[in-house]
């Protein structure tokens, strides 16, 4: 088959293959080949990705990265012995350019044929030799990839590596995918269940990846129309049973999707250039501040159902929602694994999504004050979510003004947050040593308290210099004898 002409131009203009076939004979050049994403990524872009997947139908992955990483002075790191998949990091001679990654592994049966029907969909299951010769392409993965059609190999694969189930949805969601094939949906439903055979870390992968694209709305609609969704956060299901109230025109479950709605098509298409910038800010490769966020907003109200009473006055009320959803949220990350920092940003969404509702540009400058080093750099990230809270919440009792009105306060303060960032770089006019010697008190969680105060009045620029902090302390903490 042809080579596609954005395939090819990525093979001819890639400055690595050259290097790469100088190195290797002739011979094993013709049984090496690029395969899956790499090969998607160079026909949707025109360029090869940073890292490579490789297979060789020779049956010698392990010798052929030795001689690479030897030849290129790189490091060798095995991956999958039983797989004979190994890593060739592949360090760059310009500086601050990163590393390739050449994964390269023994092909099925050492034929091309044998490793691309044991893939999981059909973008994912091209090839190209590493010469650029031939091109593989048996389940029309390049016409799925024009059109936008996600589809599976086959229920087997899906079977043998249930994580495949969840890479159904992030593929769609990260290749602007237009639809996901009857067939495959299918499977997904029939499957779904299965999801959690694999490692929770290889999931939330996955799921953090899937969030942090820029269109997740329809494929977790999708994921919760065949029952993924609930496999893989089960807590979820209870959000069924809230129904709409004065304050929400919508259940629970479709409120929680909205809020990803809303968030995606209204809230950051309309926010300035540095939120947007500041959500694109990687946790990892592939996954971002977006991804963090989205998942808040499906959490956010996670705790409602464990609260919900309704009222004598028939009003339905969810005290403390939102410490009960920091608590389930924590939860559900560990089970996920999704280490400790995404664990307490999520969780700190959800604990604080209702806060910003507080505050207006008529509060007083200390409770603006406190606003902010509470939120601290999570700041934006709680205001962008209230606002798709605020957006998806349009229940009788709810006017366009009262949202017109709520999300001019919460731009606001959104647009006064780099001037309160700006002043928080301003050293502090003391130390705890200072703070300790002036007045001659022990080391202790007082210390900490003195320093806040004196903290907030050098922001609120009620103390200026040291002196001035200095003679505050001595006239409002008592010093020991």
């Amino acid at each position: 088959m042809d080579c596609p002409q954005p395939l090819a131009n990525a093979l001819k203009q890639d400055t690595r293959l050259p290097q790469l076939r100088q190195l290797l004979d002739d011979d094993a050049c013709q049984h090496i080949y690029i395969v899956g994403g790499a090969v998607r990524d160079a026909i949707t872009t025109g360029q090869l990705p940073a890292d490579l997947d490789m297979v060789t139908t020779a049956g010698n992955a392990m010798a052929l990265a030795q001689t690479l990483a030897k030849q290129l002075n790189s490091t060798l790191v095995p991956l999958h012995e039983e797989l004979g998949m190994v890593r060739v990091v592949w360090h760059s001679h310009v500086k601050d350019e990163p590393p390739t990654y050449i994964d390269l592994s023994d092909a099925v049966g050492n034929s091309i044929s044998e490793d691309l029907v044991r893939r999981d969909l059909s973008i994912n299951a091209m090839a190209v030799s590493l010469n650029g010769e031939q091109f593989f392409d048996p389940y029309d993965g390049l016409s799925d990839l024009t059109t936008g059609v996600i589809r599976g190999i086959s229920k087997t694969n899906f079977v043998e590596d249930p994580l495949r189930l969840l890479r159904v949805f992030r593929f769609a969601a990260t290749t602007d995918a237009t639809n996901i094939h009857p067939d495959t949906l299918a499977w997904v439903a029939e499957l779904n269940h299965t999801l959690w055979n694999v490692a929770a870390e290889r999931i939330q992968t996955e799921w953090l990846k899937l969030l942090s694209a820029s269109n997740t709305y329809p494929w977790l609609c999708a994921m919760g129309q065949c029952g993924l969704l609930e496999a893989l956060i089960p807590e979820l299901t209870a959000t069924k049973a809230i129904p709409p109230n004065s304050h929400h025109h919508l259940d629970l479950w479709h409120h929680t999707l909205e809020l990803v709605k809303q968030l995606e098509a209204t809230v950051l298409p309309s926010t300035a250039p540095e939120w947007q910038q500041h959500l694109t800010q990687p946790f990892a490769p592939g996954i971002t501040k977006k991804g963090v966020l989205t998942f808040g907003c499906l959490m956010h109200d996670i705790g409602k159902p464990a609260t919900h009473e309704i009222l004598e006055t028939g009003r339905h009320a969810f005290h403390g929602h939102d410490k009960v959803g920091d608590e389930m949220t924590i939860a559900i990350c560990k089970r996920l694994k999704t280490g400790n920092t995404i664990a307490k940003q999520v969780a700190f969404l959800v604990r604080w999504h209702l806060y910003p509702c507080a505050f207006t540009p008529q509060s007083a400058q200390k409770s603006l004050l406190r606003f902010y080093r509470r939120m601290g750099d999570l700041t934006p990230d709680v205001l962008l979510l209230a606002m798709a809270d605020r957006l998806s919440t349009r229940g009788p009792d709810i006017t366009d003004a009262m949202v017109s009105e709520q999300l001019d306060q919460f731009n606001w303060l959104l647009t006064q947050y780099p001037a309160m960032r700006e002043k928080e770089q301003v050293p502090p006019l003391l130390s705890g040593t200072d703070i300790m010697q002036l007045l001659n008190l022990p080391q202790g969680r007082h210390i900490g308290d003195c320093l806040k105060q004196v903290r907030e009045k050098q922001l609120l620029g009620e103390l200026t210099t040291a002196d001035d902090a200095k003679q505050w302390l001595q006239q409002h903490v008592s010093p020991t004898v």
